[in-house]
């Protein structure tokens, strides 16, 4: 999540992870999935609401 919060795209993420695109590319939709979004923004936006804090923990 951080390198999507980074704004990489797909390809610099699988570039720089040693991944294919694919791989990405089916991961992400899975993270969306677990997160209840549907964008790379609204996972980047709720990552950055709770980075460092642990997903039980409400928000400030």
């Amino acid at each position: 999540m951080e390198k999507i919060a980074q704004g990489l795209a797909n390809k610099e993420i699988a570039d720089r992870l040693g991944l294919s695109v694919e791989t990405v590319r089916v991961h992400l939709k899975r993270i969306y999935e677990k997160l209840h979004v549907r964008s790379r923004t609204e996972a980047a936006l709720q990552y950055r609401d709770t980075a460092g804090r642990p997903p039980w923990e409400p928000g400030l």
